[in-house]
């Protein structure tokens, strides 16, 4: 069970929510205003449910649903006493001046030694974090051959690298990349980021990865289609959970 570090309420994971993260889950009753997978309207704006939370209280229950918005985003809706209310999480990984400046050297400037500074900043996070820390593997999302001969390098393993050197949790590349996908948009529908990575990822055979918590490390998360395509692979392998980091949200 996980405590709400604000208010210190309890907190259900349903069990399609959690799958998604990786989580173990209580059973709930289903709730009346949604269910993962509905679609609906807030303000003229469409969205798809796309998880939920409960938050117990002595006062009774209330939950909190995570949407995806039209145009790609996830939000989350709010229910307090009867009202929905559509709030907007903060986003402290957005890059800004001059973080942005860092990505872009790092990614597409091939200055490698950057990565190793954003490595190890992500290390420290990690660290800090009971769940994070507590991982069996890191892994780093693959490039695919072609990619990788065209940028020299996979940033995302060197990122990979840098945290498994800080926090000392083994680094393994679990996975090859076996399609050469078109890179991910948020004017992408979901229907289209679904389909272009299909199939995209496969376990290597030395993988070594059942019953094992796996950090999975990227550089940028846009939509969150590739993260989760390769989370879906590493759970069916039989991943005990998979906890995604990235330097930043695109």
């Amino acid at each position: 069970m996980k405590v709400c570090e604000y208010c210190k309420a309890a907190i259900y994971w349903d069990k399609e929510s959690a799958l998604r993260a990786g989580r173990k889950s209580m059973d709930l009753p289903p709730s009346p205003r949604f269910r993962v997978g509905a679609t609906g309207k807030i303000k003229g704006r469409p969205f798809t449910v796309v998880g939920r939370l409960s938050y117990a209280h002595k006062q009774g229950t209330w939950n909190e649903w995570f949407v995806e918005m039209q145009d790609g985003t996830i939000q989350w809706l709010s229910e307090d006493e009867g009202e929905i209310f559509l709030e907007t999480p903060l986003d402290l990984t957005s890059p800004v001046p001059p973080f942005d400046k860092l990505v872009q050297a790092f990614k597409y400037s091939g200055k490698t030694k950057v990565g190793e500074l954003l490595g190890r900043a992500l290390a420290a996070l990690v660290q800090q974090d009971e769940v994070l820390s507590a991982a069996d593997a890191v892994c780093p999302v693959p490039l695919h051959p072609a990619r990788l001969r065209e940028r020299g390098f996979n940033q995302s393993l060197l990122l990979a690298a840098a945290i498994s050197m800080s926090t000392r949790i083994p680094l393994r590349e679990c996975l090859t990349r076996t399609k050469n996908t078109a890179t991910q948009t948020r004017k992408m529908s979901s229907e289209a980021r679904l389909k272009n990575l299909a199939n995209a990822f496969r376990l290597r055979p030395d993988a070594l990865i059942n019953g094992r918590r796996v950090l999975l490390v990227d550089d940028v998360m846009t939509t969150g289609a590739t993260v989760n395509e390769v989370a879906r692979v590493l759970r069916e392998a039989g991943a005990a959970g998979v906890y995604v980091v990235t330097v930043a949200r695109g």
